[in-house]
């Protein structure tokens, strides 16, 4: 980023386009930031519609757009089952092409098999960026266990991610910030809890985990540590 700031300053009438992961432009010790320089766009994975686009289901995802209801309603099945689809595959690029590549049979063990290494590539990444310090605000063992814990929270009926569940006594104050730097890392987005349904806006969550099979698509995330019933704690 440093040096991209230098060479606009260099060549002014030059546009530049920069990709990476947030943790490398989140997560950066000793190197200051471009401030007023960039410009950014975010990312995120796929949203229901975009996967059909991405499958080649333009009809279904046409009708969708339009919010056609009756229409929509008279074509439940087959929205249910794309919709099935969908929160299998999760809607990261790779694995959405590696599923629509198989079309019309999917190949559900390709696409668990991306996953599972995609969840495993951002684990064994997370030391690179928090262990570079002497004294880290948030440890690897931090983030791996919270990191590692999520899947099989949110395949409860309650979402909420509680602490004592992460480890046996685990409190609030000790993984809030595993927990921020992971939404800072944009791995995880944090919901915000309303009391009431309604037309007010909120946050949706999204964070590219897989669960095991049978479970399906895990893409929201409250971390909000609510206390364990049976640890009592927060």
């Amino acid at each position: 980023m440093t040096s991209l700031k230098m060479f606009n300053e260099a060549a002014p009438e030059y546009d530049v386009l920069a990709t990476g992961l947030a943790l490398g432009i989140a997560m950066h010790p000793g190197f200051s930031f471009p401030v007023g320089k960039v410009s950014r766009l975010k990312l995120y994975p796929m949203s229901f519609v975009e996967f059909l686009y991405a499958c080649k289901q333009y009809a279904l995802a046409e009708m969708l757009e339009s919010k056609d209801f009756p229409l929509i309603n008279v074509m439940h099945d087959r929205v249910m089952t794309w919709l099935r689809y969908f929160m299998y595959t999760g809607g990261m690029p790779e694995i959405v092409e590696a599923f629509a590549s198989t079309l019309p049979n999917p190949d559900f063990t390709a696409v668990r098999k991306l996953q599972n290494s995609l969840v495993s590539d951002y684990r064994d990444d997370f030391s690179k960026h928090v262990d570079m310090r002497d004294s880290p605000a948030v440890t690897t063992l931090r983030l791996n266990q919270v990191w590692d814990s999520i899947p099989s929270q949110l395949a409860k009926e309650n979402k909420k991610f509680v602490c004592g569940v992460v480890r046996a006594g685990g409190r609030g104050k000790d993984f809030e910030s595993a927990i921020q730097w992971l939404v800072d890392a944009s791995l995880a987005l944090r919901a915000s809890a309303i009391a009431q349904a309604g037309t007010i806006a909120f946050p949706v969550t999204r964070i590219p985990l897989v669960p095991p099979p049978g479970i399906g698509r895990l893409d929201e995330v409250t971390p909000s540590c609510e206390p364990s019933n049976d640890q009592g704690q927060r």
